[in-house]
């Protein structure tokens, strides 16, 4: 930002001493919207802000603020701290909280802080920020020079805010304006007038025009005293039809308050000099009315009514209080034409009682706000208590539901692996006699061969079955391993009269599959799996997870064929079938059951085979993986009962 500032005259004058020189008074100086948006714009700025004057504000919040429903203030939004903050700072006049305030303002105004600090520099004025340690500005600048300086700066600058440059020169200057002084030139807000005036300033003291001077002032005055009386009549019109609108508008309501308008009209035509508050206040009366309509009449229910009924207090207690400024404002004294004429004591107290007086109703309008923002609060907070008391309860009872859910299946699977092992033991000892009785009967064949040609015969013939069953079981039991030894891609087999690996479960049919096949494939299973499926064939799904490793494993790595999957699956695992997708409305409303994930990367698993159609675990179960091609594994990353879909 460009500092070329023209520099205003006379606006390197010493520093006035002062008296009343509190951080929290500025706020009163810069006016109450602008006290609203500085604070709510260094609220705003607090996550940005330095460490130093974060902390610093928000302990200050912590410890002056109050807000219900926090037990610490400096965790609201900006939206809610706005008013309380700056309730503390004008009402409480804190000067702490002034001061953390208006150090995260300036920070978040950084370029027109160096604006600021060079052109003080350029006129010659040190920099020299507010005494931290007692929260006061050291001195005061004179009203005049500030406004010239301020200007000045606003000449080269017109982009900028002109209550942002006024503020910042008292806050690098360590300045504050001093009050306008009683022989100071009232402030002229017409742009017309305050040409004419510029424009006479500026005539020399020789000019002819001066001549007329008494005339002009003459036909002035008479204009303005014609005007006034102008204005006068319009302004009366105006509230008489705008308390004749109120009248009919509001009838109901009016009534309901026992409040009278009627005489209201005569008496306000006889008081013109305060024809302006009283629009003011018809306005004002007219928009809590229209407020306090809608919520006027009795809710539907006791709990909109208890929220209602606190709304409707507030509305009242506003409407009335206008109501009351309206008849204060009635009975208080004519202003005297002579005012210029009293004392500097008399003119002093008058000021100070109309800055209380402003300072009240400020508090006032603070404090109605808060407080029915405090009751709306407190009874969203009881329904919330009551719906939080509930919520703990229903989660106390699906707490212990769980527990007792969880120890009744740990002690069914408990039972059901003793059984398993007890099945175990009694399948080795049957194993065990079948070896012994293998010995044994080859033994009595060999003591029978002498026996007579028929029962030779007989027996050769019997031991020719005998080869052939056995020469079936080792032929089944070869193509078993050989088929297992092909899905292991070349992996070493026991084939001396090891047996084959006993499958009880489902989950031993996953463990066994993930040793055998692990260049093969690869398992992801996802949250929606039951490892512990109750599917009573796990050799079944052995065999069909075997198919994946080889025959679907050999296809995909040599793309070019068209294979029919499912007819392939039920010529080797019989009563089995293949299905290539579902549909993308089902894959997007039920993600979690058609996706896995491996090392962070996500698979679709829409692909899937299975068995059986019906919703009985120990018959039906379905299988879904995904085939990666970067790494060549089948993604093997759902086994289950049927998976969600559209129509389940």
């Amino acid at each position: 930002m460009a500092t070329d500032i023209k520099i205003a005259p006379d606006s390197s004058e010493e520093p006035r001493p002062n008296t009343n020189t509190n951080l929290s008074r500025i706020f009163l100086e810069i006016g109450s919207d602008y006290s609203e948006a500085v604070v709510e714009r260094a609220l705003s700025f607090r996550s940005e802000a330095s460490e130093s004057v974060r902390s610093s504000l928000d302990a200050y919040i912590r410890d002056i603020v109050k807000i219900p429903g926090f037990q610490d203030a400096s965790r609201a939004v900006p939206g809610q701290l706005k008013e309380p903050v700056l309730f503390q700072i004008i009402a409480g006049k804190n000067d702490k909280l002034a001061g953390a305030a208006l150090r995260a303002w300036v920070e978040s105004h950084l370029d027109l802080r160096n604006l600021i600090e060079n052109y003080l520099n350029g006129i010659g004025i040190p920099v020299s920020y507010p005494n931290r340690k007692v929260y006061r500005f050291d001195s005061e600048w004179d009203r005049h020079d500030w406004i010239r300086m301020r200007d000045a700066v606003m000449d080269s600058h017109e982009d900028l805010d002109v209550d942002d440059v006024g503020l910042m020169l008292s806050w690098m200057s360590g300045r504050i304006p001093a009050p306008a002084t009683e022989d100071a030139l009232p402030k002229v807000e017409s742009e017309l007038m305050g040409v004419w005036l510029n424009e006479l300033a500026s005539l020399p003291p020789d000019s002819p025009d001066w001549e007329d001077i008494d005339s002009f002032v003459a036909n002035l005055s008479q204009i303005a005293s014609d005007k006034a009386a102008e204005r006068a009549r319009v302004q009366t019109d105006a509230l008489e039809n705008t308390l004749d609108e109120i009248s009919s508008e509001f009838a109901s309501e009016l009534r309901y308050l026992d409040i009278d308008l009627a005489s209201w009209i005569q008496r306000a035509k006889e008081r013109t000099d305060i024809i302006p508050q009283m629009l003011a206040l018809a306005a004002e009366l007219k928009e809590t009315l229209e407020e306090y309509r809608p919520i006027r009449p009795q809710a539907a229910s006791r709990v909109e009514e208890m929220q209602r009924a606190e709304e409707r207090a507030v509305s009242e207690s506003a409407i009335l209080d206008t109501v009351s400024r309206w008849e204060r404002l009635l009975e208080s004294s004519p202003v005297d034409s002579n005012h210029d004429s009293q004392d500097e004591s008399e003119q002093g107290s008058s000021e100070s009682a109309l800055a209380d007086t402003k300072t009240a109703a400020l508090i006032r309008s603070r404090l109605s706000s808060e407080n029915a923002k405090y009751r709306s609060l407190k009874l969203q907070f009881d329904q919330l208590d009551s719906e939080l008391t509930e919520i703990r309860r229903d989660n106390d009872r699906i707490q212990a539901e769980r527990r007792e859910l969880i120890e009744s299946k740990i002690s069914k699977l408990e039972s059901e692996n003793a059984r398993l092992q007890e099945i175990a033991k009694e399948t080795q000892a049957l194993e065990a006699d079948i070896d012994r009785l293998e010995s044994e009967n080859a033994k009595l064949i060999q003591a029978n061969s002498g026996l007579e040609s028929d029962m030779s015969l007989r027996g050769s013939e019997n031991s020719s079955l005998k080869s052939e069953l056995l020469q079936s079981k080792e032929a089944e039991k070869y193509w078993r391993e050989e088929y297992i030894a092909a899905r292991s891609a070349g992996r070493p087999r026991e084939t001396n009269g090891v047996p084959e690996q006993q499958m009880f479960s489902v989950n031993d049919a996953l463990k066994y599959a993930e040793e055998t096949f692990t260049d093969k494939l690869l398992f992801a299973l996802n949250s929606k799996s039951e490892k512990n499926n109750q599917f009573q064939k796990p050799n079944e799904v052995f065999d069909a997870l075997a198919w994946l490793a080889t025959e679907y494993y050999r296809l995909r790595t040599n793309p070019g064929e068209n294979p029919d999957f499912n007819k392939l699956i039920k010529e080797t695992c019989p009563g089995w079938f293949y299905k290539p997708n579902q549909t993308v409305e089902t894959m997007e409303q039920y993600a979690d059951w058609y996706t896995a994930s491996v090392n962070g990367k996500a698979y679709e698993i829409s692909p899937h085979i299975g068995k059986g159609n019906s919703f009985d675990p120990q018959n039906t179960i379905r299988i879904s993986f995904a085939w990666d091609g970067d790494i060549k594994r089948v993604i093997v990353g759902y086994i289950g009962r049927h998976q969600r879909n559209r129509q389940s």
